[in-house]
């Protein structure tokens, strides 16, 4: 692959200024010559790479086996996918879940007036848009906060009950 593909895939490379895992593993299939030309020097490709000098800037909250309801990363704060309970109709599991999101935001000390970016899976977007958007509606617009960066896509979710799944990116609050 050419880096002009990867330039442009699909997935989040550069989070405000924020170097991901994607383009972590990205960066790393780079030549020195490539870091040369971009104006970092070996030396500093192998510090930014690092996991060691990176795993002491990074927060873990709510840690489980396979996952981390919420990690911070220096100023941003990325949540797990938030799901409801896997009872009700589409209102209530999109109450739930945002429910969860607040709650994930909390554990790292910010809140949805700092979001960044959300992204929101439904099992029926058809039949679900209209009754998750009245709820999202409501709840982003509480407190006069502007809304972030989003995209809603249809997805099977991990079990049929459950109608919705949302992620965000949000901006930490200073201490």
């Amino acid at each position: 692959m050419n880096s002009y593909f990867n330039l442009r895939c699909p997935f989040h490379v550069f989070v405000a200024g924020v170097l991901t895992t994607s383009a972590i593993v990205y960066a790393s299939s780079f030549s020195a010559s490539h870091f040369q030309r971009s104006g970092l020097s070996s030396a500093s490709k192998s510090k930014a790479l690092s996991p060691t000098s990176l795993s002491s800037e990074i927060q873990r909250y709510d840690v489980e086996t396979r996952y981390s309801d919420a990690v911070k990363y220096k100023d941003i704060v990325f949540t797990s996918g938030q799901v409801s309970s896997g009872v009700g109709d589409i209102i209530k599991q999109a109450k739930e879940a945002l429910e969860s999101v607040d709650r994930a935001l909390a554990l790292a000390g910010t809140d949805k007036s700092s979001l960044l970016d959300v992204t929101i899976w439904l099992a029926d977007i058809e039949n679900d848009y209209k009754g998750m958007n009245s709820v999202y509606d409501e709840w982003i617009s509480q407190d006069g906060i502007q809304a972030p960066c989003r995209a809603c896509i249809q997805a099977k979710l991990f079990s049929p009950s459950h109608l919705i799944e949302i992620k965000v990116i949000a901006a930490a609050r200073m201490p």
